[in-house]
């Protein structure tokens, strides 16, 4: 039997009902929070429930006694109850974890009929951060087990990682998100934003923001944040008597040559000559 280590680190619990895992129901979530492990973190138990984690960040690995995968954000492990678990966490780039752990009927013949009976754990890279998000709002609070909530939930994320739901998977929020990026973009655009900036304030990583942004407007983040400097240039151009070069830093550009170079290439003329011909187009 191998030797159990539960080592020191942060967690925040938004559940925690061990000795619930042995009682029989027909679905039960008796555990669920979030990870912060440090460099030092390393991890093993055995299973008595099955187990549903999400990697916000960083980078790890996950594994029983045979075999061990390498983890990074975007993963998404399934682990079914009665197997043993080793975990771990990059030393360089340790990684935040989304979790929870189900017991009961329902979830042994949903696990198996998804998944297979057959299969410790699985490991996919799949959107369905809302998906868990959802779940531990659900939990937060609530001492009590919604099953019209919760098993849709637990549905979805397992389709997702067995490939049966990609059509039709419902990954919530999808749309608003990508219009949250947007709007943080479009509020802070005079700030110093980056693209990782404005998914950390999602809470989603910045793998998710691109693609949630691009499937909705059809360009990436880092794009759309360019053409709106480019955009809010020609408003303060035409609006205000700050010279070119700290319009240049007021929009974050290292310096005023490589602005000028950018606005030329976008709107084929460069930014003083966008602003003499706007004010000679309203003389007459």
């Amino acid at each position: 039997m191998p030797k159990l280590i539960f080592p020191p680190f942060n967690e925040k619990y938004i559940r925690s009902t061990p000795e619930s895992a042995r009682e029989k129901c027909f679905l039960h979530i008796y555990g669920a929070g979030i990870v912060y492990p440090d460099a030092r973190y390393e991890f093993e138990k055995i299973r008595d429930s099955y187990l549903f984690e999400y990697v916000v960040s960083g980078q790890g690995y996950v594994g029983n006694e045979t075999e061990t995968v390498r983890v990074a954000a975007g993963d998404c492990i399934v682990s079914a109850k009665d197997g043993f678990t080793r975990y771990g966490s990059d030393k360089k780039d340790p990684y935040v974890k989304m979790w929870f752990s189900v017991t009961g009927d329902f979830m042994k013949a949903l696990y198996d009929t998804c998944l297979s009976p057959y299969t410790d754990f699985t490991v996919k890279k799949v959107d369905v951060y809302p998906l868990f998000e959802k779940m531990l709002a659900e939990l937060d609070g609530n001492p009590k087990d919604n099953v019209n909530v919760l098993a849709p939930i637990i549905l979805d994320i397992l389709l997702a990682v067995s490939g049966r739901g990609e059509e039709t998977a419902t990954f919530t929020d999808v749309r608003s998100r990508a219009l949250d990026i947007k709007q943080y973009i479009d509020t802070f655009i005079l700030d110093n934003i980056s693209v990782r900036k404005a998914a950390e304030h999602i809470g989603i990583t910045e793998r998710t923001a691109i693609k949630l942004f691009r499937d909705k407007y059809g360009i990436t983040p880092a794009k759309y944040i360019r053409l709106k400097r480019l955009e809010r240039a020609k408003e303060l151009l035409v609006n205000s008597d700050k010279s070119v070069t700290d319009i240049a830093h007021i929009l974050h550009y290292c310096d005023q040559s490589y602005f000028s170079t950018d606005f030329k290439k976008e709107f084929g003329i460069y930014p003083s000559e966008y602003r003499e011909h706007t004010k000679h187009a309203k003389k007459h």
